[in-house]
C-alpha cells in the first residue's frame, strides 16, 4: 500500500488499526460467501452460528461479528505453507469448503502485499488468506475489499490502493 500524504495518510493509519484491532489475536468466528465468491470472514472472539438464510432469513436476528471483512473485486486463495488450497477461482462449493476452513482459527497477523492493495492474512496452523485485487484500468476505482470496524465504519480499499470511510449505512451495494 502506497503511503501518500494528508488524507490518504489519516485513512491508511485508520485502516491499519482496524486491521490491527480486527486480525491479530482474533478468531475467524464466521465465513460466508456472496454473489459471484464475494468473501465475507467475521473477526471476533467467539465463533458464531453460520448465516441462516433462505425466504424469511432477513426477519430473523443473527448475530454479528465485532469485525467484518469483505472481498468485493478481487480474487482471494487460501494456502497452507505456499501451496495454494481453493479460492474463487473454483467452484461455489469447493470454494465454500476453503473459506469455511477459516472458522475456528486464529489470525496471527496481516501484511499488505506488493500489488497496490493486496492484503495477506495468516491463521495459525499454516493457513494464509491472499487477497489480490483485480488488474486492468477498468477497475482501478473500484472497491477491492474492505474492513468494518465494531461502530459500523467500513475503511474501503480501492483496486489502485485509495482508501476511504464510508458508515455502513451508507456503504454501496
Amino acid at each position: 500500500m502506497e503511503e501518500v500524504g494528508g488524507t490518504q495518510t489519516l485513512l491508511l493509519n485508520k485502516l491499519r488499526d482496524t486491521l490491527d484491532a480486527a486480525i491479530n489475536g482474533k478468531l475467524c468466528v464466521r465465513a460466508w460467501l456472496g454473489h459471484a465468491d464475494v468473501l465475507f470472514l467475521g473477526f471476533g472472539q467467539e465463533v458464531l452460528p453460520g448465516i441462516i438464510l433462505g425466504k424469511g432469513a432477513g426477519r430473523l436476528e443473527q448475530p454479528e461479528p465485532p469485525y467484518k471483512l469483505r472481498t468485493h473485486l478481487s480474487d482471494w486463495c487460501i494456502e497452507h505453507q505456499a501451496i495454494g488450497i481453493l479460492g474463487s477461482s473454483y467452484d461455489d462449493k469447493r470454494a465454500w469448503a476453503s473459506a469455511s476452513s477459516l472458522v475456528g482459527r486464529r489470525a496471527m497477523g496481516w501484511q499488505f502485499t506488493s500489488s497496490p492493495s493486496g492484503l495477506e492474512i495468516e491463521f495459525v496452523g499454516g493457513l494464509e488468506l491472499r487477497i489480490k485485487p483485480y488488474d486492468g484500468s477498468q477497475f482501478l476505482n473500484e472497491d477491492a475489499w474492505s474492513v468494518r470496524d465494531p461502530d459500523g465504519f467500513y475503511s474501503m480499499v480501492t483496486c489502485n490502493g485509495h482508501i476511504y470511510l464510508v458508515h455502513g449505512d451508507e456503504i454501496p451495494a
